[in-house]
């Protein structure tokens, strides 16, 4: 059942009256004067964005029929008009929302939302060509978006407990699996996003998904590149080729003390080799 948008206009929607912090009411001199109120018209104009993208996910998510076969699916038309409004929303977003002009946490989690939603829409579809254009293009530039601005949260303020980043990370590693040689960079970057998250019990629900993708992967014959440690290996895969291979390698394995040093201390590079393999 489709839920149509209210008649009713919102409260901090008035029509008579420009929106705060807009350029017809606020000016950057009065932003400066009074902070404050800048800080709230910048939080009710995302707020109002907050909202008009929750209304096409709610089409989005009502729009799946189950057919006679008792599977779900979308109509392509359906499919095709809901992807043209979240362009037309990204579009309408003030330029100080977009992710090169702010850094914001709460702008961040809107762009990876808007991404996530893209993903999750161009995913359901097969073919590759959406409307005169190609999804696996789509896809793969919403997927780089969205990795990009979690990346970006990750290098200011950090991902601990962000529940909402890994499932973004992950449905966007498990999405370009299958195109892994073109998209080889993202898949790493996203899993490496999932390790940190996951590392000292942060996050249990990351270590799941990073589990998910690696089982994902093994069944598909491929292998997960490395992230920030050793990348996954399966012993059923026996013709995929080495991450790495070293030709004519000479190696201190820190079988013997000293070296340039002096006798003052021991190195061993045993544990960060073991998954070098000889050249053929």
């Amino acid at each position: 059942m489709l839920v149509s948008k209210p008649l009713i206009m919102k409260t901090f929607e008035t029509q008579d009256e420009p929106v705060p912090g807009s350029p017809a009411s606020t000016t950057t001199s009065d932003a400066v004067k009074d902070p404050v109120a800048a800080q709230e018209a910048c939080k009710l104009q995302l707020f109002i964005a907050e909202c008009s993208l929750c209304e096409i996910i709610e089409q989005f998510v009502s729009s799946f029929v189950r057919g006679a076969s008792q599977r779900v699916f979308l109509d392509g038309g359906r499919r095709t008009e809901l992807y043209n409004k979240l362009l037309c929303w990204k579009l309408s977003l003030p330029e100080s929302f977009t992710t090169g002009d702010s850094v914001l946490p709460s702008v961040l989690l809107l762009q990876s939302t808007y991404d996530f939603v893209c993903l999750k829409l161009l995913s359901a579809f097969t073919g590759t060509d959406f409307d005169g254009r190609n999804a696996d293009a789509l896809l793969h530039l919403h997927a780089s978006s969205l990795v990009n601005t979690l990346w970006l949260h990750r290098s200011l303020h950090t991902l601990r407990h962000e529940y909402w980043a890994a499932e973004h990370c992950a449905f966007a590693a498990r999405v370009l699996l299958s195109r892994l040689e073109s998209a080889h960079d993202i898949v790493a970057r996203a899993c490496w996003l999932l390790c940190e998250m996951s590392a000292g019990g942060l996050s249990a629900r990351a270590a799941q998904l990073l589990g998910e993708i690696e089982e994902t992967a093994r069944a598909m014959g491929v292998r997960v590149p490395a992230y920030g440690r050793a990348s996954s290996r399966s012993p059923e895969v026996v013709d995929v080729a080495p991450g790495f291979v070293v030709r004519g390698a000479r190696v201190f394995d820190g079988s013997v003390r000293g070296g340039v040093l002096g006798d003052r201390c021991d190195v061993a590079f045993r544990g960060n080799i073991c998954d070098v393999r000889p050249g053929i």
